[in-house]
């Protein structure tokens, strides 16, 4: 499943100029997988005001968000269009 793809450090995921992406700051957050981008229930990638009040990322790092959103190429993007599956967050424990 294509959904199931860790996100970082990925190299036929998510690459930029031929590196990788991790930032380091959303990986304790629960942000691992390629679903944690996607809405199941409309189909498309959260914008970033859902996304960041899902993960409580900071409004600062809208750029990251978009960054990583392109890089995501169109191949995997069809894929999880078809994938018929219903995300379920993470649990935390504090």
């Amino acid at each position: 499943m294509m959904s199931k793809q860790t996100i970082w450090n990925h190299f036929d995921i998510c690459k930029n100029n031929g590196k990788t992406f991790y930032f380091d700051s959303w990986y304790p957050k629960g942000i691992q997988f390629i679903e944690h981008f996607y809405d199941y229930i409309n189909k498309k990638n959260y914008d970033f005001n859902h996304f960041s009040a899902l993960h409580d990322i900071p409004n600062s790092d809208i750029l990251k968000y978009h960054t990583l959103k392109i890089s995501i190429s169109p191949n995997i993007k069809s894929q999880m269009e078809v994938e018929d599956l219903c995300y379920t967050a993470p649990t935390y424990f504090f």
